[in-house]
């Protein structure tokens, strides 16, 4: 069950990039997912950093982010 609720979204390009609440972590995370390639991913965001996060998530791609992240509902 996805326990995400979306609070921004928008398209760039092929991707598609969303700024959610995780109601199951109280955190929030960026889904970001390439309808080309199919591929996606979760980052982990704090607060702080999150609307950097929102602008450029591939930027801040790393081992904390989840590959494979479904596309956002």
């Amino acid at each position: 069950m996805n326990s995400y609720v979306g609070i921004a979204s928008r398209r760039s390009g092929s991707a598609e990039i969303t700024l959610c609440w995780d109601d199951a972590e109280f955190g929030l995370i960026v889904l970001a997912h390439d309808e080309l390639t199919g591929k996606g991913v979760e980052i982990p965001v704090d607060r702080h950093n999150a609307a950097d996060v929102y602008r450029d998530p591939f930027a801040y791609v790393s081992r904390k982010s989840r590959a494979g992240a479904p596309p956002p509902s």
